[in-house]
């Protein structure tokens, strides 16, 4: 799991909700107990490209879901295997980014009121990077008499 916290004394890692959402994957942080329609979509995180479901567990109050290393044999033959990337495939990201209020506050008109979907884009964790790297171009290669022929 990319960007996922590690702290050496604990026995687990910590996956914020909101990158998992940022991968675009479905989360429901609902309990099953708690909900007032019960279903396989609450407490869980699901891809829906792979189908895959990942059902969350309680620990206490705190959700959680088992893992293990993959053992020698997943190891070698891992495109046998679907691949799920539980958070945005990315090196780095900024969790202070004020892309992600900007984007938030957009969502409503002022008058508190949910912007229709057509009038507002969604930017995605990937598209992001994509957007900064644009900004950068190759070298201008004419020469200046070239530009105004």
């Amino acid at each position: 799991m990319r960007n996922s916290l590690l702290i050496d004394s604990m026995d687990h890692n910590l996956l914020p909700p909101f990158l998992i959402r940022e991968a675009l994957l479905f989360l429901d942080e609902t309990p099953k107990f708690q909900s007032t329609d019960a279903s396989l979509d609450n407490h869980c995180i699901y891809d829906e490209v792979t189908g895959l479901r990942i059902h969350l567990q309680l620990h206490g109050t705190f959700s959680y879901f088992a893992t293990r290393a993959l053992n020698d044999e997943e190891m070698a033959n891992w495109e046998n295997y679907p691949v799920v990337n539980l958070t945005p495939n990315s090196d780095n990201w900024d969790p202070h980014s004020l892309h992600f209020a900007d984007a938030e506050a957009s969502m409503m008109d002022c008058n508190c009121e949910i912007v229709d979907q057509r009038k507002r884009n969604r930017t995605i964790f990937e598209e992001v990077e994509a957007e900064v790297s644009e900004l950068y171009s190759k070298p201008l290669e004419a020469g200046v008499s070239e530009l105004y022929a």
